[in-house]
């Protein structure tokens, strides 16, 4: 890995960490979840119109069902994170929090697309 892929790596670490810091520091308010919500929306604005403009692809509703889900499944994850926090210590909300999507994506991917796991790629030689 080179010297400025592992730097960003790194920056986006203390980044994450110090989001959830200040997520924990919000006292688990919803109010700060919407807040962040439409900043965020506000933020990345600028970048789909660029995406939009460089390269409009189609843009079907099954790709806006899929947006609106997306939205919706994060909205209940950051309200349930909020409610963690606010109950409890950063330093076992966090690991629980980060380590739960890794842990239903396959259990999703088997059930509803049949999906087989398997060592794949991620273990043959470079």
């Amino acid at each position: 890995m080179s010297l400025p892929i592992l730097g960003l790596v790194l920056l986006a670490a203390v980044a994450h960490a110090g989001w959830n810091l200040l997520a924990k520091r919000a006292q688990g308010g919803q109010g700060f979840v919407w807040l962040y919500t439409v900043a965020a929306s506000v933020l990345y604005l600028p970048v789909l119109v660029a995406a939009l403009v460089v390269a409009p692809g189609p843009l079907g509703w099954e790709a806006l069902v899929f947006m609106a889900g997306s939205g919706a499944l994060h909205t209940v994850y950051a309200s349930l994170l909020q409610r963690g926090y606010r109950t409890g210590d950063l330093s076992l909300v966090y690991p629980l929090a980060r380590g739960t999507g890794p842990l239903i994506s396959p259990i999703a991917a088997i059930a509803l697309f049949g999906e087989r796991p398997g060592l794949g790629r991620c273990w043959a030689p470079a």
